[in-house]
C-alpha cells in the first residue's frame, strides 16, 4: 500500500506561513542597523524564515489546484494504534528537553546538547535497530549536536554556555 498522499491544501497554513514571512522580513531589514557582526545572525534566521515560508505558501498554493485525496477507511488501517502509545512519548520528550535545558549551564552547551539528541533520538524510536540503521543513528547523535555547535560559535558567533565539559 502507498502511503504517500498527495498534499491538501491549508488555508490556515498558507496564512501563517505568510505571516511569519513577513515577520522574517522584518527581521532582516531591522538587523540593517546592526554591525557586519551583529547582523550574521538576525539575517541568516530571517532569510531562512522567508525562503522556507514562501516554499511552504507555494506547496499549498499548488495542492490547492489538486483534488484532495480519498479518506482511507480509519478502522481498516489501524489509525488508532499509533495513539496509544504517543502521550507517553511526548511527555518524555518534554522531560528530555527539560533536562537539555537543566544541563546546559552545568555540563556546557555541546556536552548537553548530544544528551539531550541521544535522548530525543531514544524517544522517537518506535521499533528495533538493525545494525545499519544504529550506526547511522549514533552518527546523527555524533555529528548533528557538533555541526550545530560549530555554526553557533565559530561561524554565527553566537556565546554558548560553557559547563564543566565544554
Amino acid at each position: 500500500m502507498d502511503r504517500r498522499r498527495p498534499p491538501v491544501h491549508d488555508p490556515a497554513g498558507t496564512a501563517v506561513a505568510l505571516g511569519l514571512a513577513v515577520l522574517g522580513g522584518a527581521v532582516v531589514w531591522q538587523a540593517q542597523r546592526f554591525s557586519t557582526l551583529g547582523q550574521v545572525f538576525p539575517v541568516a534566521i530571517g532569510g531562512a524564515m522567508v525562503v522556507l515560508c514562501l516554499l511552504l505558501v507555494a506547496r499549498n498554493v499548488a495542492a490547492g489546484r489538486r483534488p484532495p485525496p480519498e479518506a482511507p477507511d480509519r478502522a481498516a488501517a489501524g489509525a488508532d494504534a499509533p495513539a496509544r502509545g504517543a502521550a507517553w512519548r511526548r511527555a518524555t520528550l518534554v522531560a528530555v528537553m527539560a533536562a537539555w535545558v537543566a544541563l546546559l549551564p552545568v555540563l556546557g552547551f555541546l556536552a548537553a546538547s548530544l544528551l539531550g539528541y541521544l535522548g530525543a533520538m531514544a524517544v522517537a524510536v518506535h521499533d528495533r535497530i538493525g545494525r545499519r540503521e544504529g550506526v547511522v543513528l549514533a552518527a546523527a547523535v555524533a555529528l548533528f549536536p557538533l555541526g550545530f555547535w560549530l555554526l553557533m560559535v565559530e561561524v554565527l558567533r553566537i556565546p554558548v554556555p560553557r559547563g564543566l565539559l565544554f
